[in-house]
């Protein structure tokens, strides 16, 4: 095959002497092999191809990682949290410590959620470096060095250097790697690259190298010990049966190194059980609180899914049905993306990517089954490596039943380079085609998770002015904050996160964990932009009475305890806009019309009687705490001088509410929402118009009415007749905040 290395060894299995019958090789220098593969025709080439492709990858994504964060489209679910350990690991003298599950009774240990031992060779980078980026780049760098062993096994399986190039290209290139880094620090991303070396060394049958791959997989996290079990075992049954021409040598070593993977990841998967639940009372991800992403199926803990399955068919058709089509589209995707080639490799990598693919279906959990998140880092390694053993097969078929020459008997200028080049390129037109449609880049990623932030990630003024704000805060204070915002606070142990959604062991209640970290909390800082939902919660349970406002910039708030005096800055709020086909008619005599005399209105026609409500205006988006004007543009037609209308702003509270999803054993799974209460509206203030204007003179009007908004929510423009004869066109309003509250 074209490019194929010289003296390039026999793919596994192929027909060989019996290694025990061969005198051993002298030893060589890794340093010496690697300067004589360099050396060959083509390689040097093909190796820079590989390291420009690998350095693009890592430059290109670490920026647009960058870009997420400091768009504030992280969270602290995951960056915030990793970053928080890591950095408690190497300057806090507190190994593994983080603060948003300590109301699971956790005491904040890293390792009572997930056991992830091997993101902490991470730590040397934290002592030159600590903060988010570092993990955020470094996370990328581990996603595209995947492509060398990718490189290398298929070059090792297919016997050509291109082909080797072509592979790793579509490692870079498919979602399942982008979307395992898109957003967010995940120790899944680590995933292809530790597998990916692990399933090279056990081809060439290096022991040692792959028992060291093999056990920093285990140790990116114990999720994907059970998987591991799977591989070797499907392996390790592949070397019985079907009987091969593999020398008994190779077997036998095979088979040594197969064993040893699946006694370390069983040995492994009892360990990580036993830490976790002497840790974490609800045994996180081997307990009840991870098994509510089966709930549908009803099954009690992520291992007895499959038991569940199969003993109530009924309920796993209901499992499979909810959200059916985005599961079948996720499904179609993740295979097609590498041409399908997976779906004719060995056994031993379709079954473990069949088991994750069989609890993504069953699940409940959107993002088990959407591209572009975390998990699919479970699929990439045995995919690929699937998709390299597929094209394999695809190969020897084709050499069984003469493909290549029946096609040059029937194209007879056709030489093998063309038919290499044909193969190829088709291969990468299937791969870069569905990769397109799927990556994260794309703005509409086909099979994507869709509450996550898609596109080339652009970086708002507001953005820069809630920076602004975090650059206030000392570097060891302790604050608490939201969820987009805590990322970049988390270089601390006293950081502290609103709580969303989890587990409240024992009697521990929602409230509180919010006083409980307010005690705890020098500065408070909400932003009602990116974390509206969070920033009301934060205000419905939080007694901030201590927290006088130190700083404003547009809609993010920073208090600080104590502070006295006016804000340090005071940036007001983005101007709300409503436009006059927004107004709502309350009455007959209302109604909208696009295309008016006066451009686009809520159009009063007059004669409802005195006092009557003629219109409402829905607010468009929560106002946060501040003093503001409502500016209501319109234009009048009175029949008549003297009073005509009244013009009031009311508002109607955001109240946030923390309720229990539902309750366990260990406490409280709570759901968190927030509610508009219509039913409680405030009158913020109230202005009337008068005009002294006679019959059929138009009065084009600018009417400010000045409230004061104390608590987050939603503010009505209403306005009421007092003079039946006239006529109205309402324009628009727009809420302006003119003070801090």
């Amino acid at each position: 095959m074209d490019g194929a290395p010289a003296n390039a060894p026999e793919p596994v299995g192929s027909p060989d002497p019996d290694r025990s019958a061969l005198p051993r090789e002298p030893f060589t220098p890794p340093w010496l092999r690697w300067l004589e593969h360099v050396r060959r025709p083509g390689a040097l080439g093909v190796g820079l191809a590989l390291v420009a492709g690998i350095v693009a990858y890592a430059v290109l994504f670490g920026e647009f990682q960058f870009l997420n964060y400091w768009s504030f489209r992280t969270g602290a679910w995951d960056l915030g949290v990793y970053n928080q350990a890591l950095y408690t690991t190497t300057h806090t003298g507190h190994p593994f410590y983080y603060t948003a599950d300590l109301p699971a009774g956790n005491r904040g240990n890293l390792f009572a959620v997930h056991v992830v031992p091997s993101i902490f060779v991470l730590a040397p980078f934290y002592f030159v470096a600590p903060g988010p980026v570092t993990a955020l780049l470094l996370e990328q760098l581990a996603l595209a060095l995947g492509a060398i062993p990718t490189y290398l096994l298929a070059v090792r399986q297919l016997q050509s250097r291109t082909w080797g190039l072509v592979f790793a290209t579509a490692y870079l290139v498919v979602p399942l790697t982008q979307g395992t880094g898109w957003i967010d620090f995940n120790p899944e991303a680590f995933l292809p690259v530790t597998a990916l070396s692990a399933i090279y060394f056990l081809t060439v049958r290096r022991k040692w190298a792959f028992v060291a791959a093999w056990l920093l997989t285990l140790g990116v996290i114990e999720s994907i010990a059970p998987f591991l079990v799977l591989f070797a075992g499907a392996a390790l049954l592949g070397t019985f049966w079907p009987r091969t021409n593999a020398p008994t040598a190779d077997r036998r070593d095979e088979r040594r190194l197969l064993a040893i993977g699946a006694a370390l990841a069983l040995g492994w998967l009892g360990a990580t059980f036993a830490v976790v639940h002497t840790l974490n009372p609800t045994g996180s991800t081997f307990g009840p609180a991870y098994a509510s992403q089966w709930a549908i199926l009803g099954s009690s803990t992520i291992y007895n899914v499959p038991l569940v399955a199969l003993e109530h068919p009924s309920a796993a058709a209901a499992a499979l049905a909810f959200d059916g089509f985005a599961k079948l589209v996720f499904v179609l995707v993740a295979l097609a993306c590498l041409a399908f080639l997976p779906l004719v490799g060995p056994k031993r990598f379709l079954l473990p990517a069949s088991a994750w693919l069989a609890l993504a279906a069953l699940s409940n959990q959107p993002t088990f089954y959407h591209l572009d998140t975390q998990y699919t880092g479970y699929l990439d390694p045995f995919l690929v490596a699937g998709a390299i053993g597929g094209a394999v097969r695809v190969r020897r078929w084709c050499d069984r039943f003469a493909i290549e020459r029946a096609i040059r008997d029937r194209f007879p200028r056709w030489r093998p380079s063309h038919l290499r080049a044909v193969t190829i390129a088709s291969f990468l037109v299937v791969v870069l085609t569905t990769s397109a449609l799927a990556s994260p880049l794309n703005p509409r990623p086909f099979a994507a998770f869709p509450r996550a932030g898609y596109g080339i990630p652009a970086v708002t003024s507001h953005a820069e002015a809630l920076h602004e704000l975090v650059g206030l805060v000392p570097a060891q204070a302790s604050i608490l904050t939201t969820n987009r915002v805590f990322p970049e606070l988390s270089n601390r142990a006293n950081a502290f996160e609103v709580p969303r959604i989890g587990f409240f062991v024992g009697n521990t209640s929602y409230q509180s964990v919010i006083d409980a970290y307010l005690n705890q909390s020098e500065f408070v800082l909400v932003d009602f932009v990116i974390d509206l939902h969070l920033s009301i919660l934060l205000l419905t349970y939080g007694n901030l009475t201590g927290f006088p406002l130190m700083a404003q910039a547009d809609d993010a708030f920073l208090f600080q305890r104590g502070w006295s005096g006016p804000p340090l800055l005071w940036t007001p709020s983005a101007t709300v806009v409503d436009g006059g086909l927004s107004f709502v008619p309350k009455v007959v005599q209302s109604s909208r019309q696009p295309t008016g005399p006066y451009g686009p209105a809520l159009y009063y026609a007059g004669g409802a009687p005195k006092g009557t409500q003629i219109w409402t205006n829905p607010g468009s988006a929560v106002l946060a705490p501040g003093l503001y004007v409502a500016n209501l543009t319109f234009v009048a037609l009175p029949a008549a001088a003297g009073l005509q209308l009244r013009l009031a702003t009311v508002e109607f509270p955001e109240v946030g509410t923390a309720i229990p999803d539902y309750v366990t054993s260990f406490g409280h799974h709570y759901n968190l929402t927030v509610n508009v209460d219509y039913k409680d509206g405030e009158l913020l203030n109230t202005t009337l118009f008068a005009t002294n204007a006679t019959n059929g003179s138009v009065v084009s009007a600018y009417l400010r009415v000045p409230f004061l908004v104390l608590e987050p929510g939603v503010v009505e423009c209403n306005g009421f007749v007092l003079s039946p004869p006239v006529q109205v066109w309402v324009l628009g309003v727009t809420f302006q905040q003119v003070g801090p509250p």
